[in-house]
């Protein structure tokens, strides 16, 4: 869990908005708490998937970018890219790209999210590693492919 310095939606006073992500078995969700002790506002919010884009954000801000590393070679790598295809729902004719990055960096993300990805990986006999890296360092087109609902 994350915690933002933020002002309060309702009585512009100082306070905290926390927020988070995780994962369970097949599954990304993300949380957002917001409690201003000065007028009482209270804000929830939890769902599964991808976080909204300004919560991803700051998660990368206070975490880091991280990295899913595959390094396989041969018929494995189109097995993993299946893996990697089906959970992300991304367009088929991602799939030649993402397998060309193979062995190597395949995505880039929040720590949770590559972590997600590994133990999907992990499931199917699949070692993958998850390590930071740095924006200059990102190879082209492994930013995640995340499709607005």
């Amino acid at each position: 869990m994350a915690t933002i310095p933020t002002t309060c939606p309702d009585c512009s006073a100082d306070c905290s908005r926390g927020i988070g992500q995780s994962f369970a078995p097949g599954a990304l969700v993300w949380s957002e708490s917001l409690h201003c002790s000065a007028c009482g506002c209270t804000i929830e919010a939890d769902d599964s998937g991808f976080p909204p884009p300004e919560i991803r954000d700051l998660l990368i801000a206070a975490h880091g970018l991280w990295a899913l590393q595959v390094d396989l070679t041969g018929s494995e790598r189109i097995s993993a890219c299946k893996i990697l295809h089906c959970d992300l729902n991304t367009d088929f004719a991602d799939v030649p790209a993402m397998k060309n990055r193979i062995p190597g960096i395949v995505y880039v993300g929040t720590k949770t999210e590559m972590q997600w990805l590994q133990s999907r990986l992990d499931e199917f006999g699949f070692a993958s590693a998850v390590v930071e890296i740095d924006r200059d360092s990102v190879p082209v087109g492994a930013d995640l492919p995340i499709k607005p609902d």
